[in-house]
């Protein structure tokens, strides 16, 4: 009972001054709705492009041709060793004869007839080895580990593709940059947010200065002059946070991937709600925190 009270009189308080100032209200909870909706679509952006990264990482891979005169133990062995590495997926060894074979599927398909046995080829393909790593990064460090070992002896050429690099490094500049770019976004949140927040909680308290000296005079502890203010900071958070995630599911709802077969959007929203209202409200009251400390300690000498 003790608490209950002070808090309902504290939230009514608030209540009160948010409606007293309409305008800067509204004004405050639309512009933190909108910061965090451009996050959430930034966040939503990053996640996509994530999954397009991991889809063309997949697809990016590395192939070793082998020579003819290789040995097939020694085939094998490099086979498991690069299987043994960390920064490897999927290791694939594909003999010639096999090659051949995927070589003439195409033929099939296309209707045209064997060239190879029309003509009487012999095979003409190497045998090779299929790499793909977990990171577009590690193909530098499998090439490093080749280059340092007698595999030489063995493989036709261990240089990368030049055309596989370009896409790797692509890869890894784009990471780089959603990475960045979402930080950027967090810190623009955090800032522009208690920024806003404080500064409609100053007004606030400057409109009721005079109120609040003489809750001072009378005996007002300093806890019972800032509650109304830090409840107001929460509350401006709680509808943010719903105004951005409204904001979310009709844009998500929007976008049509049904052309991106690589790409899904499973978003929880009650969940991404829950979570975006608690940080909110919980960056609301520290920003409301502030501006009483600031005020309550430069003019009413609390």
């Amino acid at each position: 009972m003790s608490f209950t009270v002070p808090f309902q009189r504290s939230l009514k308080m608030a209540i009160g001054n948010l409606w007293r100032n309409k305008l800067l209200t509204t004004a405050t909870i639309l512009v933190m709705g909108l910061i965090l909706f451009i996050f959430n679509v930034i966040f939503m952006v990053n996640v996509l492009a994530n999954q397009a990264i991991d889809s063309l990482e997949s697809k990016v891979d590395m192939i070793f041709y082998l020579e003819d005169t290789a040995d097939i133990l020694v085939v094998n062995q490099l086979v498991q060793d690069l299987e043994a590495l960390p920064e490897t997926d999927i290791v694939t060894y594909l003999t010639k004869e096999e090659a051949l074979q995927t070589l003439l599927e195409k033929y099939k398909e296309s209707g045209e007839a064997d060239p190879f046995e029309t003509y009487g080829l012999d095979n003409p393909l190497p045998a090779s080895i299929h790499l793909t790593t977990h990171e577009a990064a590690d193909q530098e460090t499998i090439l490093s580990y080749l280059l340092q070992t007698h595999y030489d002896t063995v493989l036709m050429d261990i240089e990368s593709n030049e055309e596989n690099r370009q896409i790797v490094q692509n890869l890894i500049q784009i990471t780089v940059f959603t990475r960045k770019l979402l930080l950027g976004i967090i810190l623009t949140f955090l800032i522009g947010s208690t920024m806003i927040i404080a500064n409609a909680i100053h007004i606030t308290i400057f409109n009721r200065k005079k109120e609040i000296n003489i809750m001072h005079l009378v005996g007002a502890t300093p806890t019972f002059i800032r509650s109304p203010f830090l409840l107001e900071g929460a509350i401006y958070g709680l509808f943010a946070s719903l105004i951005g995630v409204v904001l979310l599911m009709a844009f998500s709802n929007s976008l049509d991937l049904t052309e991106f077969t690589y790409l899904t959007l499973n978003i929880n929203y009650l969940s991404l709600f829950i979570t975006q209202s608690i940080l909110s409200m919980l960056l609301g009251m520290a920003s409301s925190s502030l501006a009483t400390h600031f005020y309550l300690k430069h003019h009413a000498r609390v």
